[in-house]
């Protein structure tokens, strides 16, 4: 939504260049976010554009994301539950999701996607909380920041995550679709280039092996276990190796 309203041209674009404030887009804010927030992001355009700058669009968006975000609790109206839950599905990008068929919570673990069995999002709500306070006292809003002191009971940290829940939903059928990902306790591997990755939360892998990747390891004793039971047969320890290796995977073909 922001994107879409905060994107000026200039008039030989074809459009009319106005003040933020004069704007349709603004009115949708401020209906929208609450009239604090909307000026708050107002100002922020008029600083990132200015008056030499007019014809130049606003990408910046950066700028503006945590006060969209966190900033937007200075605003009493916005204080509830809900606009705390829909705040924090938004926070928790990358950290958690919620898988529909089974209710299942899913967190990252900077390496993989894992059920959440111990509520760690219980703790990541009052993180989220805890950010929220830390955002409004860097803007002065001290007595705002006092009044959220309320949704850190068990309570209210549950219901932030109930209406968190809906825009963190994701099919399980999106989960492990790539079967030549494995992840391992350091890196993810590319089972068909033998090339090593960073993990990468935005690819849904939930299986992993606990051990280490190393592209410089050896196996001497595995090495001489084969040439032992197939008696240095190159072509059928190859054939073994191979098998082996396709067992890492979730090919079938």
């Amino acid at each position: 939504m922001v994107l879409s309203l905060i994107t000026w041209w200039g008039p030989h674009d074809g459009r009319i260049t106005r003040p933020a404030s004069q704007s349709s887009g603004f009115q949708l804010l401020q209906e929208t976010l609450g009239d604090t927030l909307a000026k708050n992001i107002a100002a922020h355009l008029s600083i990132a554009v200015g008056k030499d700058k007019s014809r130049q669009p606003f990408t910046e968006l950066q700028q503006v994301r945590n006060v969209i975000e966190l900033g937007q609790f200075a605003d009493l109206a916005n204080v509830t539950e809900a606009k705390m839950g829909w705040a924090f599905s938004q926070w928790l990008s990358g950290k958690a999701s919620y898988i529909v068929e089974t209710k299942q919570r899913m967190i990252w673990n900077d390496r993989y996607w894992e059920a959440d069995l111990s509520n760690e999002m219980h703790n990541l709500a009052f993180e989220y909380v805890q950010d929220v306070k830390a955002t409004l006292i860097e803007r002065n809003s001290v007595n705002d920041a006092r009044d959220l002191s309320s949704f850190k009971s068990l309570n209210r940290i549950q219901n932030i995550i109930a209406f968190a829940a809906p825009r963190l939903a994701v099919s399980a059928a999106r989960f492990d679709v790539d079967p030549m990902i494995l992840a391992t306790g350091t890196s993810w591997v590319n089972s068909s280039t033998g090339e090593a990755h960073p993990p990468c939360p935005d690819i849904l892998v939930s299986k992993a092996t606990e051990v280490s990747y190393s592209n410089q390891a050896r196996c001497p004793i595995f090495c001489k276990f084969l040439e032992d039971v197939f008696e240095e047969n190159e072509e059928l320890i190859s054939f073994v190796q191979k098998a082996i290796g396709y067992s890492l995977t979730g090919s079938t073909s």
